[in-house]
């Protein structure tokens, strides 16, 4: 709106990828959720813990005044993977990742140490690795390399439950791509999707001072 009326050209250097609702056509804004025959991932039903539509954390299923009654998931600050104090809300957190700066995303599952397992959210490392027909995804669980090659459920040793491998193409071509977060914030250059900061800034996105 501030590019079309004259007052702002926005510098989209700054921008970060946003996958939500992409490429899914004009049902996926005009069209009513309760219809039957829509159905687009970035909507959920779930009453347990699920991952937000950027993947950056776990949050709970629900609407808001604008969704016009789509659910999605909200995200909780408390299963965020870049909040290093998520840490003492995790399921496993022998096995999972958070920081800035430990380029985690999450991933569901019912993964537990327990004997019964329910479904919900956790945040562990991964590499895409390949391209192709030959992609794949890796989840760092633990010490443990889990290597998704399809959609779907797979168990880990050690663990009771499953953890919800995501399509690795659709995965690593969106909340899995590398890319420089927040543009560095000017104050670095972004180099192999990571950004160099320069004197005087540190960070993942050279958001903080030294």
């Amino acid at each position: 709106m501030l590019e079309a009326t004259g007052w702002y050209v926005a510098n989209y250097d700054y921008a970060e990828p946003f996958y939500f609702g992409q490429g899914q056509g004009c049902d996926f804004l005009t069209a009513s959720c309760t219809a039957k025959t829509l159905n687009f991932d970035d909507f959920c039903t779930e009453t347990t813990r699920g991952c937000t539509p950027q993947g950056r954390g776990g949050g709970k299923c629900g609407s808001d005044v604008r969704s016009d009654g789509c659910k999605f998931v909200h995200p909780n600050i408390n299963y965020d993977c870049e909040n290093e104090d998520a840490t003492k809300y995790a399921k496993l957190p022998e096995a999972e990742v958070y920081g800035r700066t430990a380029n985690s995303k999450c991933f569901t599952g019912s993964l537990t140490t327990k004997k019964s397992a329910t479904k919900t959210s956790f945040c562990f490392k991964y590499k895409c690795v390949g391209s192709g027909s030959n992609l794949e995804l890796q989840v760092q669980i633990g010490k443990q390399a889990l290597i998704c090659k399809e959609e779907g459920p797979l168990e880990v040793a050690g663990y009771n439950g499953v953890i919800d491998c995501p399509d690795p193409l659709r995965f690593c071509r969106t909340v899995g791509e590398s890319y420089c977060p927040r543009g560095c914030m000017g104050r670095g250059t972004c180099t192999n999707g990571k950004c160099v900061c320069r004197k005087g800034f540190k960070g993942k996105d050279c958001g903080m001072n030294i």
